[in-house]
C-alpha cells in the first residue's frame, strides 16, 4: 500500500543510506582537473545510449555514477593518481554491475570489452569488480535522487495538503513526475550538482518543475507560490528523517535553472520535453572518444 507510512518509512531508510554513503575526497580531487569534466559528461552520456540501446533503466547511470564517486574517493584517500584509463575501467564497470545488480538480462563483461576497443581485458574488468564489491563492503545501491523524488511526489499527493490541493490532478502529478525525471537525468553527470546529496537535488528539481508549473501545463491557470518551496522542504523534514540542507538546495535550484535554460530544446519550447540528455533516436551504442562521442563508430567506445 501506499499510505503515508508508508512512504514516510521508505523516505526514512533512504535518508539513512544517504547519511552513510562517503562522499568528499574524491570530488574535491576532481574538481580541480579540467578533464574530470570532460570525463563525467562524457562517460555518462554514453552510459545513457548503452541503457537506452539495451531498453534499461535509466536510474542505473545514477547509481553507476554514485558507485564510481564512492570507490574513487577511497581510492584518492590512499593517495592513488586516478589516470584516465583507470577511470575509464572502474566506470564501465560500475555500470556493468549496476546492470548485472538490477536487471534480469545484464550485458556482460565480453561487451563491455568490446566497447573499450579492448582497452582492458575481460580479467582485468573482474578483477576490479571485486576491488569494488570489496571496497564498498557490497554496499552496491546507493540512494539516488530519483528514488527520493519518487517518494516526494507521492507524499505531496497524500500529504502536503496546500501543495497537494494545488497540483496533484492525477494528469498533472505524472507531467510534474516526467519533468522532474528529465531534470535529474541531465543533471546526473554534471558537477557542482550531481555531487551534491541526493535528497537536495530531488527537492531543487521537483521545485524547479513546480515554480515553472504553467510551462509544463499551459492550462493550469494559478501560479506556483515561491512560499509554497519553503513549505515543501519544511514539511519534508518534519515528517521524515531527511536533513534538508536549504542553502544547497537553493544553489541547486539556480543551477538546474540555469542549465535548463542553457538546452536548446528548453528554449525552442514551451513545455518541458521528456527527453534522453543523449538522443532519444540513437540506435546505436557510439564510440566515444575523449570529451567527443563519435555516431559513426558503433558499439565501442575509448577514452584515450
Amino acid at each position: 500500500m501506499n499510505t503515508t507510512g508508508d512512504i514516510v518509512d521508505r523516505l526514512n531508510i533512504l535518508a539513512y543510506q544517504e547519511e552513510s554513503v562517503l562522499y568528499g575526497s574524491y570530488r574535491d580531487w576532481a574538481s580541480n582537473r579540467k578533464d574530470e569534466s570532460s570525463f563525467r559528461e562524457t562517460m555518462g552520456l554514453w552510459a545513457f545510449t548503452v541503457v537506452d540501446h539495451y531498453s534499461l533503466n535509466r536510474e542505473l547511470v545514477s547509481i553507476a555514477l554514485t558507485n564510481f564517486d564512492r570507490f574513487m574517493t577511497l581510492k584518492v584517500k590512499t593517495n592513488m593518481e586516478p589516470s584516465w584509463s583507470t577511470r575509464q575501467l572502474v566506470f564501465a564497470t560500475s555500470l556493468n554491475l549496476a546492470i548485472k545488480v538490477h536487471e534480469r538480462s545484464p550485458i556482460g563483461m565480453k561487451t563491455f570489452v568490446e566497447f573499450s576497443k579492448n582497452e582492458f581485458t575481460i580479467s582485468e574488468m573482474s578483477k576490479m569488480e571485486k576491488e569494488i564489491l570489496t571496497t564498498l563492503s557490497w554496499k552496491i545501491y546507493p540512494p539516488t535522487p530519483l528514488s527520493f523524488s519518487s517518494e516526494i511526489l507521492r507524499l505531496c499527493a497524500f500529504d502536503l495538503s496546500e501543495i497537494s490541493k494545488l497540483l496533484m490532478t492525477k494528469t498533472l502529478e505524472v507531467e510534474i513526475c516526467d519533468a522532474t525525471t528529465y531534470l535529474i537525468e541531465l543533471s546526473a553527470y554534471k558537477y557542482g550538482v550531481s555531487d551534491k546529496r541526493p535528497s537536495s537535488i530531488a527537492l531543487a528539481c521537483i521545485i524547479t518543475v513546480m515554480e515553472d508549473i504553467r510551462d509544463i501545463a499551459p492550462t493550469f491557470n494559478s501560479k506556483f507560490p515561491i512560499t509554497l518551496s519553503m513549505d515543501l522542504c519544511q514539511k519534508v523534514e518534519k515528517l521524515t528523517s531527511i536533513k534538508v540542507d536549504y542553502e544547497e538546495v537553493s544553489d541547486l535550484k539556480l543551477r538546474i535553472q540555469k542549465q535548463t535554460n542553457a538546452r536548446d530544446d528548453y528554449n525552442e519550447k514551451s513545455t518541458y520535453s521528456v527527453l534522453s540528455p543523449c538522443s532519444n533516436t540513437q540506435k546505436k551504442v557510439p564510440f566515444v572518444s575523449k570529451g567527443h562521442i563519435d555516431q559513426q563508430s558503433p558499439r565501442t567506445f575509448s577514452m584515450k
